[in-house]
């Protein structure tokens, strides 16, 4: 969801963020937020799996994951070379993370359960 990255583009106003929602209506809320703040942000109605662009962004930051594994693929390809994947998560993100192993490759991944704050977690490429 593109909701937690509009905030991180409040706090941070020198940061261009590009935020993902598959949902219309929620990405047209994010849209009227961007016109009212004049935030920084670019909208992209769809999801970032399908959309996001080979090699452009210096940071991924996803919450709610069910299955960071799965979504790995997808953030090693629209990664810059030397980016950052933040994974925002609670005690099943812990699990999940733990389950995929400290450090393992994926998908061009290194994941290392290094905790920045509680339930947030650094994944390099």
């Amino acid at each position: 969801a593109g909701f937690p990255g509009m905030v991180l583009a409040l706090a941070c106003p020198d940061l261009e963020v590009t935020l993902f929602e598959s949902s219309r209506k929620k990405a047209a809320f994010l849209e009227e937020v961007r016109l009212r703040t004049d935030a920084r942000v670019t909208v992209v109605a769809d999801r970032f799996e399908t959309a996001a662009t080979a090699g452009g962004f210096d940071t991924v930051v996803s919450r709610a994951v069910e299955r960071p594994e799965r979504l790995g693929g997808a953030v090693a390809r629209a990664l810059a070379p030397d980016g950052a994947w933040l994974l925002y998560g609670g005690p099943k993100m812990i699990g999940r993370i733990r389950e995929i192993g400290e450090p393992v490759v994926r998908d061009a991944l290194t994941v290392s359960v290094a905790c920045l704050k509680p339930g947030m977690f650094h994944v390099k490429q």
